[in-house]
């Protein structure tokens, strides 16, 4: 919530355990964490805690806490976890607009800040005026140009994301001994078994 993912549906949420039934059992490390609200302006959580999603937008401190009680944690743990995560986005800020910023997307690195941001205060109760402001990263200097889409860099300037990926891509294709399909060359077709070998 915090970090205004609206793809965090129950299938990116996984517990880890030894024995099925004995345990002992704990929560995955998160993943497929993306923060969907730069994209997608009017998404709304895939899981609107117990709310209908037409009226639920993201949720507030107190929708928060009362999360956790239903999981069996006082008030005052709950709080204690949304300040330990509230210190968590805040040490990766800087590292995040600064990964932009090295592919020359500082306006994306921007909007992200500002989504975070808006957790922070809006979802985690986390005043930033008195926890003090984000790091100055080397993307300030930066922040509002557009981002870097040419397929094409001059002479000086960092690859773009998409050439660095096709470089990549041609690098592993390379190894495996596999130039690439022929784009010439006519799709096979995979044949279907006949009708009766899918019926049991």
């Amino acid at each position: 919530f915090s970090l205004r993912n609206g793809d965090a549906h129950l299938k990116n949420f996984a517990v880890l355990y030894e024995d099925a039934r004995n345990g002992p059992f704990k929560l995955a490390p998160a993943y497929d964490i993306v923060t969907t609200t730069i994209y997608l302006h009017n998404e709304t959580p895939a899981l609107p805690l117990g709310k209908s999603n037409k009226s639920f937008k993201w949720p507030k401190p107190e929708d928060i806490v009362k999360l956790g009680g239903f999981a069996g944690l006082s008030d005052e743990k709950s709080r204690s976890i949304m300040d330990e995560v509230g210190a968590g986005i805040r040490q990766v800020l800087p590292e995040m607009l600064d990964t932009f910023a090295t592919f020359q997307w500082n306006d994306w690195g921007h909007k992200m800040e500002s989504a975070w941001k808006d957790g922070l205060q809006n979802s985690l109760d986390i005043d930033l005026s008195t926890h003090g402001s984000t790091p100055v990263t080397r993307s300030e200097s930066n922040m509002g140009q557009s981002p870097n889409t040419s397929d094409e860099s001059t002479p000086g300037e960092r690859p773009s994301p998409r050439e660095v990926g096709e470089r990549l891509f041609k690098e592993a294709n390379d190894k495996r001994g596999n130039p690439g399909r022929n784009k010439s060359a006519p799709r096979q077709r995979i044949p279907m078994p006949p009708d009766n070998s899918l019926q049991r």
